[in-house]
């Protein structure tokens, strides 16, 4: 809202046509309404996939010139978040265990690329805290301090209609699911643990290699022992087991979007995601705009508009 004069008029404006403002833009009122419901309906990547034409008209059918309604009517914001990890929530219900066992093992010893854990993760957080990806990193952080703190790209919208959003670019941008191999109904405190050990005195070979020698000098380099650390995983996935059971709910990864541009790049993925948003080129809302003149509701409410100017 600009000035005051149009504060008062658009609560005058609500007390005569009982709507919710959105805002004032250009001399008139947008009225809010309601989501597209293919983002709840189509929600899932294989809907998508298997619908193009829907998938279509959400990742481009905002853009103004296909969405015949105000530009800004499909404009979702997005902000950064830097938040604990024990605040947000699984958006998938399945994770490769020795992956984020792997990385909690590293962010343990400070053994590079981490320094600890929390950190960027480059992902996109739905506004009811839902991860939307870098779940990998979250766990690892969750198991060793809750309390770290994670970064990413939060987007105000809750987590249904976002994943119907992101999965809608992730089938216009033939981009292949990923796959996990356990459910987080699976994974136990103690299975943890075991695997912990197991894996500092293996390491591990694949695309980051590590040996067990290296790991065993950043963890004395720390002063903690593979066991104080393999406790204090268990400890820490057992205290939130109510967090982890209420995944199951969730879909599986499979189902889950691919943020990553043609090179396979996430961050360059994550920032096309948010101008695209910021920029109303997804079909946020259905296509019954509902528009009235500012100047409309003026003369009929200036009576309640002029009692809340001298409260």
């Amino acid at each position: 809202m600009r000035n005051r004069d149009e504060k008062l008029l658009a609560e005058a404006y609500l007390r005569v046509y009982e709507k919710k403002l959105l805002r004032i833009k250009n001399g008139y009122f947008i009225l809010e309404r309601q989501l597209n419901p293919a983002l709840t309906i189509n929600k899932l990547l294989s809907q998508m996939k298997g619908n193009p034409q829907v998938a279509q008209q959400i990742a481009k059918g905002g853009a103004p010139e296909v969405d015949k309604a105000p530009p800004e009517d499909d404009v979702v914001q997005t902000q950064p978040i830097n938040i604990a990890a024990n605040q947000l929530n699984a958006g998938q219900n399945n994770m490769d265990e020795d992956k984020f066992i792997q990385q909690a093992i590293q962010m343990f010893g400070k053994i590079p690329p981490f320094k600890g854990p929390g950190g960027d993760l480059g992902a996109i957080i739905s506004k009811d805290l839902y991860m939307m990806d870098g779940h990998h990193r979250w766990v690892a952080t969750m198991i060793v301090n809750p309390q770290a703190l994670l970064g990413g790209t939060q987007v105000m919208l809750d987590y249904e209609p976002l994943l119907g959003i992101l999965n809608a670019w992730t089938a216009v941008n033939n981009k292949q699911p990923k796959t996990a191999t356990k459910p987080f109904s699976q994974l136990t405190g103690n299975g943890i643990k075991k695997r912990f050990l197991e894996l500092c005195q293996s390491g591990w070979q694949g695309k980051y290699p590590l040996l067990p020698e290296k790991i065993k000098q950043a963890f004395d380099q720390q002063g903690i022992t593979f066991e104080q650390a393999a406790e204090q995983a268990k400890r820490n996935f057992d205290a939130f087991a109510k967090k982890w059971g209420e995944a199951a709910n969730r879909p599986d990864k499979v189902e889950m979007p691919v943020i990553e541009d043609k090179t396979g790049d996430a961050n360059k993925g994550v920032e096309q995601v948010k101008t695209d948003l910021e920029q109303g080129t997804f079909d946020v809302v259905t296509s019954n705009t509902q528009q009235q003149p500012a100047q409309q509701p003026q003369q009929a409410q200036a009576p309640v508009a002029q009692q809340q100017a001298r409260r």
